[in-house]
């Protein structure tokens, strides 16, 4: 006799639904941080790493990527190397994300 699964439980089936709805909401808050970046980099080319408009969203993006990774690591999903590569997160983001500048918030 196949013993068949039980029914899914409608409360998990419920969370993993919101979390992926989550995780979707971090995603294009990343995608969308990481290209004011490049689109502030694409205006200012002469601007330096220190100019205090680009720490702000260097800041912000780092905030938004910190974000990203608890989503992604409570589902079970901790490939960094993807977020790098998916989103274009530089090192400057990866460095500032956990560090606080309140003089950088909006």
């Amino acid at each position: 006799m196949r013993k068949t699964d039980p029914a899914p439980d409608p409360i998990e089936h419920e969370l993993r639904g919101e979390a992926a709805n989550s995780l979707g909401i971090a995603d294009r808050r990343l995608r969308e941080a990481m290209q004011k970046i490049v689109a502030f980099d694409a205006a200012h080319p002469e601007v330096t790493a220190s100019d205090p408009a680009r720490f702000k969203l260097l800041c912000a993006a780092s905030d938004v990527l910190w974000s990203y990774i608890i989503q992604k690591e409570m589902i079970g999903a901790a490939d960094h190397d993807l977020v790098t590569e998916t989103f274009g997160v530089t090192r400057e983001v990866w460095r500032l994300m956990g560090v606080i500048h309140p003089d950088a918030r909006p």
